[in-house]
């Protein structure tokens, strides 16, 4: 819907594109339900950083194909990119629906094995119980601040660089559109490597005992928080001057952006 008079009628674009963010945000209340339903604990750490990963994995095809759409004539190139990733949702969300389960008690096709290993495996509450939610403990904590505002950091720089480097690419640096969606999806190609190497090595820590989960994940955080900022703050082009950036200064800030554990 939203390349339908988007050049002509600014405010009916602006407000179809503020739906799509608006209903996305509902994803990740979804599948944290469904992994913490789903994912047996030895191996959580590994399935879940997988699962994530379709963010960053979403932002590497997007980067691979967007330029190719742009350059297509066919239905005027540009609005070609909404069309398909709009119907690549549609396509995804029946797939979910038809083949995804709340829980392994809903899956009529799950083997008994398998059913006895992951309930065995839960580290979840008896959810036969009702539990009142401590609201106000959990606004009135640190923990939960710290972890809001370093998300909340994590997420700015993501979508910040998802939003504005192919802009400053193709402005400023003079990317065609195929370069600037290869170089943008550097970061996030790197992005799902480090996840899963991270993930392999965190749960073998904890598993062997070599480590508690909550030092991992302190880590783990620290590094994710601390590594993209300083490549934002050495490669800025208003430290460096965009002129002595050029392409080839591109490529450490985008290495350093990629180091996501």
């Amino acid at each position: 819907m939203l390349p339908d008079g988007s050049e002509n009628d600014h405010d009916r674009s602006s407000l179809k594109r503020s739906l799509s963010p608006t209903s996305g945000g509902l994803t990740i209340p979804a599948v944290s339900s469904l992994m913490a339903k789903w994912f047996p604990t030895p191996e959580k750490g590994v399935l879940s950083s997988i699962t994530m990963s379709g963010f960053p994995g979403g932002a590497v095809l997007g980067g691979l194909l967007i330029g190719t759409l742009c350059n297509c004539e066919f239905l005027g190139g540009w609005p070609l990119v909404f069309y398909s990733f709009g119907l690549m949702g549609i396509f995804l969300s029946f797939f979910v629906y038809l083949y995804g389960f709340n829980s392994p008690d809903d899956d009529c096709c799950i083997s008994e094995s398998e059913y006895k290993y992951i309930m065995s495996n839960l580290d979840s509450l008896d959810t036969d119980m009702k539990y009142k939610t401590p609201w106000k403990a959990i606004a009135t904590s640190i923990s939960t601040w710290a972890a809001v505002f370093g998300m909340f950091g994590q997420y700015w720089i993501t979508y910040f660089y998802l939003s504005v480097q192919p802009n400053f690419l193709g402005n400023a640096l003079r990317f065609s559109h195929m370069e600037s969606g290869y170089v943008n999806s550097l970061p996030y190609i790197g992005q799902m490597l480090v996840t899963w190497a991270s993930s392999f090595f965190s749960d073998y820590l904890v598993n062997k005992g070599y480590s508690s989960t909550d030092i991992v994940r302190k880590v783990c955080n620290t590094l994710t928080g601390s590594v993209p900022v300083r490549a934002v703050l050495i490669f800025s082009p208003k430290a460096k001057g965009i002129e002595q950036i050029g392409k080839s200064g591109v490529k450490p800030g985008n290495a350093l952006l990629a180091f996501r554990p």
